[in-house]
């Protein structure tokens, strides 16, 4: 299962979560949460391709940063899991 079949079977879960994937050294968001969050964050959004047709929303940020940034969507009322081992 590819990240991005992952995150849209963990959203149909529970799609009030907002998933932040770890990546390497990246914290990845995609699709509406990435969209939601670099306006909140002030992250640079970036589009990429699935396949011919699907586009992919996405947002990033260092691990290094995760307190700081996770402290703010908290504050902004987001309910935030992080998916690692990937």
């Amino acid at each position: 299962m590819n990240i991005f079949d992952k995150y849209k079977r963990l959203k149909k879960e529970d799609p009030s979560q907002t998933l932040l994937f770890k990546v390497g050294d990246f914290y990845q968001l995609f699709y509406d949460d990435a969209t939601k969050v670099s306006a909140l964050l002030g992250l640079t959004l970036i589009v990429r391709t699935k396949g011919r047709e699907e586009l992919v929303p996405m947002a990033a940020f260092p691990y290094q940063h995760l307190d700081g940034y996770l402290a703010k969507m908290v504050q902004q009322g987001l309910t935030v899991s992080v998916v690692e081992g990937i």
